[in-house]
């Protein structure tokens, strides 16, 4: 017998952490739908949605949630000198880019993580892409990133990829409750 907590308790605690105001109110709705969650295998495109019965998303899915929040943390590095030298001086934002003369390397690394991003779209599987090596690959280990600015990515993806599995159970909740819908 093992005590790992199941896919729907792991994905409870995620809901909770991320409205812990509301944490009572959720796991309540958690219980009173009895939906499960389901892990399917990972395949081309993404795999998120929901009815009456249960929750289904892939690991790829959530891999790409990852790749994202943190290319979008990446993203300060990019566009934020410009965005700092045009408020404080009154340049027009796309004078401001033009002056920053350190952007390119940063903005080409950030276009080659969107591709990649893109490329995990459209693969079978997260092992088919080559990840960013200045991403960390997916963990749910948040003190093992060992960098305060991947730990705040790692905050920002597990806001947004609660976001969108409150946006499922949304589903849930409207599937079960109007059957004839379903």
């Amino acid at each position: 017998m093992t005590n790992e907590p199941s896919d729907r308790t792991l994905i409870l605690h995620l809901l909770r952490g991320a409205v812990p105001e509301r944490a009572e109110e959720i796991s309540g709705l958690w219980s009173q739908y009895g939906h499960a969650v389901e892990v399917a295998p990972s395949r081309k495109g993404v795999t998120m949605n929901a009815n009456g019965k249960r929750i289904q998303f892939d690991t790829k899915t959530i891999d790409l949630f990852w790749l994202l929040g943190f290319n979008s943390w990446r993203a300060i590095e990019v566009y934020a000198p410009a965005l700092v030298v045009a408020t404080s001086s009154g340049l027009p934002l796309d004078q401001a880019l033009s002056v920053d003369e350190e952007r390119g390397q940063y903005e080409f690394d950030y276009k080659q993580r969107i591709a990649a991003a893109q490329s995990l779209i459209t693969a079978e599987q997260t092992s088919d892409v080559s990840w960013p090596v200045d991403i960390p690959l997916p963990s749910a280990d948040r003190d093992g990133l060992g960098n305060i600015q991947h730990m705040t990515a790692f905050d920002l993806v597990a806001l947004a990829l609660a976001f969108a599995l409150l946006h499922e159970f949304q589903h849930v909740m409207f599937c079960a409750d109007n059957p004839d819908f379903a």
